[in-house]
């Protein structure tokens, strides 16, 4: 959980700063009710669940480099004649 913390941070951080414009006001009428906030939370980590778990399985030495060994037979060897190939 903690590397996906890591890995989504950057990306909540620079999407923060494309906020509305100052000049048109923020449409603060439409609001979640408490059941519907969770259920869009629990959503949403799914999701990105989902896609951290994809990255991960497309992109084995990223998965090692933070300590995922469950893709480590996916590594190609990159001096091989068929990696080369």
């Amino acid at each position: 959980m903690k590397t996906l913390i890591t890995a989504v941070a950057p990306a909540i951080l620079l999407l923060g700063g494309c906020g509305n414009d100052a000049s048109q006001p923020i449409d603060r009428t439409v609001t979640l009710g408490v059941e519907n906030s969770t259920a869009a939370s629990v959503a949403l980590e799914n999701l990105v669940e989902a896609f951290f778990e994809r990255v991960l399985k497309h992109d084995p030495l990223r998965a090692t480099f933070i300590g995922d060994y469950r893709y480590d037979d996916r590594l190609a060897i990159r001096i091989s004649p068929e990696f080369l190939a």
